[in-house]
This record gives C-alpha cells, sequence and structure tokens, in this order.
C-alpha cells in the first residue's frame, strides 16, 4: 500500500458554477482505477451533490461520509475526515487512507505550518486577469512557507485550448518573475461546460461525462483531471508519514 496524495483545490468560481465543475472533474478521476479520489468538502459548502438511493457500502470509507452523486466516491466533511485522521493516529483503519487521492476543497489559506501536507495546490479558475490578485496571495504564501512548490492551474469557460495556454503563460510569468525553479506551474487544460449540456444531464439525473461520453467536454475533463491529480514522485515513508500527520493537524 502506498501513502495518500493530499491536494489542495481552490476556485474563483461561484458556487453554482463551481459545482458541475469539480463533480466533473472528480467523477472523471474516480474512473481512473489508480486515483481513488476522496472530497473533503466544508461544512457549509456542499459542492458536491449526495448520491440519492441505496448505494452500495463496498468501500468501507463510506461509513465515515457519504458518497458522490453519479459516482459514489466519498464526500466527507471536514470534521469528518478529522474523525478518519483521529482513527488513523490510534493505529485503526490506515488501509482505508492508504493509495487514496485526498482533494481538500478550500477557499482560505491553511496554518503555514501545514502546507507541507499539500502534494500540490490546484487552482480551477478563469482566464482573466481578476484571479491575479488570489493567485499571487495564494502563490506566495506557500512559496514563503515551503520554499518549493507545485501549483496546477485549470481554466473555465473556454472554449480554444491555445487561449487559455497564453493566459496560462502570461499569468506564470507575472507569479514567477524571477523564475524560481523550485517552484513548479502546470497547465491542465481548459473546461468549458455548455449550459445546454448540463441541463439536458441534470433533467437524465446524469453527471456530464456519463450523459455525454463522446463530448468535447468529457475529452476536456479527462485532460485536466489526468494533469491536476497526477500523483506526485516517490516520497520516503518518513515524509509520507510527515504529510498525514501535518494534514491531520489541520483538519483537527
Amino acid at each position: 500500500m502506498g501513502a495518500p496524495s493530499i491536494f489542495a483545490v481552490l476556485s474563483t468560481l461561484p458556487d453554482s458554477q463551481y459545482q458541475p465543475v469539480i463533480e466533473t472533474l472528480v467523477a472523471q478521476a474516480a474512473s481512473d482505477a489508480n486515483t481513488h479520489p476522496v472530497i473533503i468538502a466544508p461544512e457549509d459548502r456542499p459542492l458536491v451533490r449526495s448520491a440519492s438511493g441505496k448505494v452500495s457500502k463496498d468501500d468501507p470509507l463510506l461509513r465515515y461520509g457519504h458518497a458522490a452523486f453519479g459516482s459514489s466516491y466519498p464526500v466527507l466533511t471536514r470534521g469528518e475526515a478529522a474523525v478518519l485522521f483521529r482513527d488513523r493516529k490510534k493505529g485503526r483503519n490506515a488501509e482505508l487512507i492508504d493509495d487514496r487521492t485526498f482533494l481538500f476543497l478550500t477557499d482560505s489559506i491553511p496554518q503555514a505550518e501545514t502546507l507541507n501536507a499539500f502534494d500540490a495546490f490546484c487552482f480551477i479558475i478563469t482566464g482573466d486577469r481578476s484571479a491575479i490578485p488570489f493567485m499571487y496571495e495564494w502563490t506566495q504564501t506557500v512559496i514563503h512557507a515551503k520554499g518549493n512548490a507545485s501549483f496546477r492551474f485549470l481554466f473555465v469557460n473556454e472554449m480554444k485550448l491555445e487561449k487559455a495556454a497564453e493566459f496560462f503563460i502570461e499569468l506564470k510569468a507575472e507569479l514567477n518573475p524571477t523564475r524560481n525553479d523550485s517552484v513548479e506551474y502546470v497547465f491542465c487544460g481548459s473546461l468549458a461546460i455548455r449550459s445546454e449540456e448540463l441541463a439536458l444531464a441534470e433533467s437524465a439525473g446524469m453527471l456530464i461525462p456519463e450523459a455525454f461520453p463522446r463530448g468535447t467536454t468529457h475529452g476536456q475533463a479527462r485532460y485536466a483531471a489526468t494533469r491536476l491529480f497526477a500523483r506526485s514522485s516517490v516520497e520516503t515513508s518518513d515524509a509520507a508519514a510527515e504529510r498525514v500527520r501535518l494534514f491531520s493537524t489541520l483538519l483537527d
């Protein structure tokens, strides 16, 4: 069993736009047998809908939270996640955490001393300059606390990949003017969810990848999820244990 991956996921989108984007991305990630995503959502922002009806309890992690709509991967509140990680600290259920990909949805910067818990910081933003102050505050805080960091960017509501790539290059130049080689900036593509596709998928009780398996949105989501949630390079067992300890501290 391997160590868990832990990603901070941040967005400038309003919840009405953020929800279908995060549901589409994580459903796509869940279709990869090696990813095993788990969402940790704020207590007061149910950004992922719950599955309706009876859900298989084959995944024992569902004892701590609930299943996501349309895909049945686990969704935990921060309080539920804190219980899970406290149980691990007591020597229980370590196998429920190992090899998982935890997606910590947040809109605020965690305490500096806990930032080393994260493998990478994933930003889901629109491709306009209004996002730059938000990005700059976040990235500079992380760099000052960690020294090195991986930042991954997905641009939403942009149909043309080339235009999103151009903005990424501009954004990277503003965020990293000194070209700090210890900081990684990763372009994760663009994702444009059409309102008519979303309406049809919702009326059918499906997520977009399921409703339109050959659609453009599905292809964009597959590319983005693969890059956003890619597992980091191999680390020592001591380093992995320290990341888990720091994340448990953050949740408490």
